[in-house]
């Protein structure tokens, strides 16, 4: 039975939060939201049988118990790192350090990306 699939280069130990930040980051509750916060325009959670957002952080809220009130702000860092990774990836690139298809295409990615960071922290200093 298996139990977890951990990613061994990017997994962590520290505050869960960081963890689930950088997982709302990624999940997009439709095709226009997928579009906007992934590096490649699509998202599995938009798929039918995915929790939405809400409903997924209302379900770690009660499993967990724990204060959710900072949780904008993981979210502005979890897109942050992605942001750097994304930055990283497309540095390799552009010295011809990758292998595949679509890295052409990770830099354009990086500025909302970092916008969208942005707006969240806006959005929380401002409430």
């Amino acid at each position: 039975r298996i139990v977890a699939v951990i990613d061994w280069e990017m997994a962590t130990i520290g505050d869960p939060l960081c963890d689930l930040g950088l997982l709302l980051v990624y999940w997009a509750d439709n095709e226009e939201d997928a579009a906007a916060r992934t590096l490649h325009g699509r998202a599995i959670t938009v798929e039918d049988g995915f929790l939405h957002r809400d409903e997924m952080l209302a379900r770690y809220a009660a499993s967990t118990s724990r204060d959710l009130s900072a949780l904008a702000w993981y979210v502005a860092l979890g897109a942050y790192k992605l942001a750097i990774i994304a930055e990283g990836i497309h540095a390799r690139f552009l010295m011809g350090m990758t292998v595949g298809d679509g890295f052409d295409d990770i830099g354009r990615m990086v500025p909302p990306i970092v916008d969208g960071a942005l707006d969240t922290l806006q959005h929380l200093a401002a409430t």
